[in-house]
């Protein structure tokens, strides 16, 4: 029997990569992968993805067979001169004969799923889009927690310190395999997401009658819902906070049909949140992607939670601001210092945030207890949550300086 590798031993083993092997390991992970069958490529998913990936193997003078696509209303077509295929089809003609490149990349996709199917259905070599997308990284990165694995490697250190701050054995097994994911791209280790659970995850802590939630990039009002949903009128204060105007205008069209007892306790800011009072460049019009960005085309006004809240008690912060949250935090010393609320923070959009910001809550507030949760495939929609002692739905005994 194979003696299990604790979450420790696995991550020192992943961090002794020399810097050069993760280097040349993105420059030909995609070659040597799709060596089986020369540069005869099927790309399975048309979407956005795909067409990129077509766009940048026709640079390189490639030239893929087909597309093939689960959407049944693309069968048939040609996108971008290519003909979409059912994945039978695509499978019974060339599954014998060239690489299937899964070009399907998003939050609610799970690529061992569509690699079991198209295995299923006889096809010899499954790849990933992944190191598709280190090998031609100036097309494609960074993107979110997508980045070169070798620069995980150059934050050996600060992924070392981090590890030692997470406060049970899953969100240590969890952090692992995500430093695992972005450095070989393997996803099989990952935890079952908890779909379901983003921001009020089951076990964790409990909402209060007098729970004050600030709502940090509230979108349309989806993460208000479920706090309805969970708390009806029984809280004392919502605020929520969210700069994108059309994402605005749909948070407020859902406020206004909200009973007046709960809409005259929950206040609505059209407001972006950072490290100081200014003026930012905002790319708005991307739905839950509108994010702070130097080349947005609208300006946005950006406030300190510390200046926010000079009059409140907020007892749980969440934030999920595309790649911002960093800035937030510093924005918000005063408050995690001294109103000691529960925060969630969203580590997903930028590579190191993974270990930056559990690092950065950790410096405010030294005693919280730090959880990770994934609550999507492939690392997305990822959490750090922050838990004072007092707020532990079942509070622990510390040995250690572990929760038992």
């Amino acid at each position: 029997m194979k003696k299990a590798v604790s979450p420790l031993m696995e991550l020192e083993h992943l961090l002794s990569e020399p810097v050069d092997a993760a280097m040349e390991r993105a420059k030909t992970a995609f070659d040597q992968a799709a060596s089986r069958y020369g540069n005869r490529f099927v790309l399975f998913g048309a979407g956005n993805m795909g067409r990129r990936v077509l766009a940048c193997l026709r640079q390189d003078n490639i030239a893929p067979l087909a597309f093939a696509d689960n959407q049944e209303s693309n069968w048939d077509k040609t996108i971008d001169g290519l003909t979409v295929l059912c994945p039978s089809d695509a499978a019974r003609r060339f599954g014998r004969e060239a690489t299937f490149i899964v070009t399907i990349y998003n939050n609610t996709h799970n690529y061992l799923e569509t690699r079991k199917q198209l295995l299923q259905l006889g096809c010899g070599n499954v790849v990933s889009v992944v190191p598709v997308r280190w090998k031609y990284h100036e097309a494609f990165l960074p993107y979110f927690h997508d980045d070169l694995p070798h620069k995980v490697l150059l934050e050996s250190r600060a992924i070392r310190e981090v590890f030692a701050l997470w406060s049970d054995d899953e969100s240590r097994r969890e952090y692992v395999a995500q430093i695992a994911w972005r450095l070989h791209a393997q996803s099989s280790e990952l935890s079952v997401p908890l779909w379901d659970q983003q921001y009020f995850p089951l076990g964790l802590f409990a909402l209060t009658p007098d729970e004050v939630f600030v709502d940090v990039g509230a979108y349309d009002g989806d993460t208000l819902r479920k706090f309805l949903a969970l708390r009806g009128d029984s809280f004392r204060q919502v605020l929520a906070l969210e700069p994108d105007a059309e994402n605005y205008r749909r948070l407020a069209a859902f406020w206004s049909t909200l009973p007046r007892i709960l809409q005259r306790k929950i206040e609505l800011q059209p407001l972006a949140v950072g490290r100081q009072l200014c003026k930012l460049r905002f790319a708005s019009g991307e739905g839950t992607s509108s994010a702070v960005s130097a080349h947005g085309s609208t300006a946005v006004k950006c406030v300190r939670l510390d200046d926010l809240l000079a009059e409140s008690r907020p007892t749980y912060i969440k934030m999920d601001i595309e790649g911002a949250e960093l800035d937030a935090i510093a924005g918000c010393r005063r408050v995690l210092r001294e109103d000691r609320p529960l925060i969630a923070a969203c580590v997903y959009h930028v590579l190191d945030h993974l270990w930056m910001i559990p690092k950065a809550i950790h410096q405010l507030l030294p005693e919280c207890q730090l959880f990770l949760r994934p609550h999507a495939a492939e690392c997305w929609e990822t959490v750090c949550y922050g838990v004072p002692v007092e707020r532990l739905t079942h509070p622990k005994v510390l040995q250690n300086g572990e929760i038992r």
